[in-house]
């Protein structure tokens, strides 16, 4: 729904409309101009749902008793095991962080205009 969205905000675009002017086909325009500019939006949406996602596995893990990181982070909360807790949210961290680390990276091989020095 958000790509389609995005992708009718691009295609009425003034690049968009050069670029048939140009004689490139309807899906040479689709797919070189238009989907890259509209993906952008929709990879800033993924790469956040990262977290959202860390903070689900927490829940779901405690509720349906799930082995997994979740649930070692909750036991060793009630144990106070400090180190566990550290581990625990360094790769939670970890994993957020190259969550978007790919996005950036992502965002520079759609859109030509973003480089990185």
């Amino acid at each position: 729904r958000m790509v389609r969205s995005e992708l009718v905000d691009v295609l009425h675009s003034d690049y968009i409309r050069a670029a048939r002017l140009k004689g490139l086909s309807k899906r040479q325009v689709l797919f070189k101009h238009a989907l890259r500019n509209a993906l952008l939006p929709t990879i800033t949406i993924v790469a956040l749902d990262v977290g959202y996602l860390l903070g689900g596995v927490i829940v779901v893990e405690e509720i349906f008793a799930l082995p997994g990181i979740g649930r070692q982070l909750i036991v060793a909360i009630q144990a106070r095991d400090l180190p566990s807790i550290q581990a625990g949210a360094l790769i939670m961290a970890t994993t957020y962080a190259i969550a978007n680390f790919l996005a950036d990276m992502a965002y520079a091989w759609l859109d030509r205009r973003i480089q990185y020095d």
